[in-house]
């Protein structure tokens, strides 16, 4: 990977948006929580002699989570990173209400806070979100990100107010992940409707604007050490809680040093989908997410399995 000690020169854009994520100096990494990212690339020891931060750019990441996992290659320990997005067009901010009531845990950006929309006594949940932005924005995918232990909804509808008419994007359709795509729309009002059959909890539900997927820079500031190569994991299948210890300053641009070359990206490996109750069905697909049902009998074709009462 090639590098440069230049001085970081931030480049002219109209929004800067910084994610911190702490990460754990001393914690000893812990395949299980590698298995939750489903992204990886490796960065070679930088030419250093002193412990240095370094600053590594990122390719497109506009549909992708960014929680990072640093991992010292040697010690096999978390490190502490930051995330740092640029962006050149900023894009539009959405508000989420649900029944009137705004819901701002669902576009805080924050991946610990989410909002709980319970089972009711007859077994099946409907939520209807209103979502409206300070303008008009394109956008051709919703990402729903869901909490630990979730699974998807049963259901979900996209409607978009188009020229003063409502238009239906998506028509009611069973979701297979997280990300749920359409033809391109653009709007400033949309509606979506999701029916489930287990409690619902989501961190985040965003839209992909598809009009600043291209006006995006990215990069990830760690400490690194002399002699040392990292592996960096991402993308989870959804917000992984790590134990965490006091992260460095890595907001100071100076003594920053930067790679040039942008890593190349694989599928992790060691990926696996979460399956709380270990009957080899991932979350986000099983009928019960807490009890074990391998075989998913559902002889009332509600959705539900049989077992989860």
């Amino acid at each position: 990977m090639k590098q440069s000690s230049r001085n970081y020169t931030k480049i002219a854009v109209l929004g800067l948006l910084v994610y911190l994520i702490p990460g754990t100096a001393l914690a000893q990494a812990d395949q299980a929580q590698e298995s939750h990212f489903q992204q990886m690339f490796s960065v070679a020891a930088p030419d250093i002699i002193v412990p240095t931060v370094v600053e590594i750019p990122l390719a497109n990441l506009s549909a992708k989570r960014t929680q990072f996992l640093v991992v010292d290659a040697t010690t096999q320990t978390y490190q502490a990173s930051s995330f740092i997005q640029q962006f050149e067009t900023e894009p539009i901010k959405i508000g989420i209400n649900v029944n009137g009531a705004p819901r701002s845990r669902l576009t805080d950006a924050d991946q610990k806070t989410s909002e709980t929309f319970p089972l009711p006594e007859g077994g099946t949940g409907l939520v209807e979100f209103f979502i409206t932005g300070e303008e008009a924005f394109a956008a051709s995918s919703l990402v729903i990100d869901l909490a630990q232990n979730v699974a998807l909804p049963v259901s979900i509808e996209v409607t978009a107010q188009v020229d003063g008419e409502a238009v239906t994007v998506l028509a009611k359709n069973k979701p297979n992940s997280t990300q749920v795509r359409f033809p391109q729309v653009t709007a400033a009002e949309w509606f979506v409707a999701m029916e489930y059959i287990q409690p619902l909890r989501i961190n985040e539900l965003r839209f992909v604007q598809d009009n600043i997927q291209t006006d995006t820079s990215n990069s990830l500031r760690f400490l690194a050490q002399p002699e040392t190569d990292y592996q960096v994991y991402f993308d989870p299948e959804l917000y992984v809680s790590l134990e965490t210890a006091e992260a460095g300053n890595l907001a100071t641009e100076q003594d920053l040093l930067v790679l040039d070359e942008v890593p190349e990206v694989v599928a992790n490996p060691a990926f696996a989908f979460a399956d709380s109750d270990s009957d080899t069905i991932a979350d986000q697909v099983d009928n019960c997410v807490s009890i074990v049902n391998t075989d998913q009998t559902d002889i009332n074709n509600n959705g539900r399995g049989d077992v989860c009462v």
